[in-house]
């Protein structure tokens, strides 16, 4: 599923969602889930990469009670073209 409603881009690629366990883990379907309504024409949904990858982190460390980095490495059209966007959550200040 295209995150661009209209070029249907990204065509392909990676998303890498890297933070250290605490007791849980991110289950893959609620992840593939959650991509999916990202990626629709929701209200509130990211509407460009680099939104995507900062929901998909704030998402991560509301979940797990964690420090999330997620990085997005995709293939766009035309001529195939690749972007890489990364976004951290660093932990609060005391």
């Amino acid at each position: 599923v295209g995150a661009c409603p209209v070029s249907r881009n990204p065509l392909s690629g990676t998303v890498t969602i890297a933070y250290r366990p605490s007791g849980m883990a991110l289950e893959v379907v609620s992840l593939a889930d959650a991509l999916v309504w990202a990626t629709g024409r929701n209200e509130g949904a990211p509407r460009s990469v680099e939104e995507l990858a900062a929901w998909l982190a704030r998402e991560a460390r509301a979940a797990l009670g964690v420090c999330a980095t997620v990085r997005l490495d995709l293939i766009i059209n035309p001529g195939h073209q690749r972007i890489v966007v990364e976004h951290a959550i660093l932990p609060r200040n005391p």
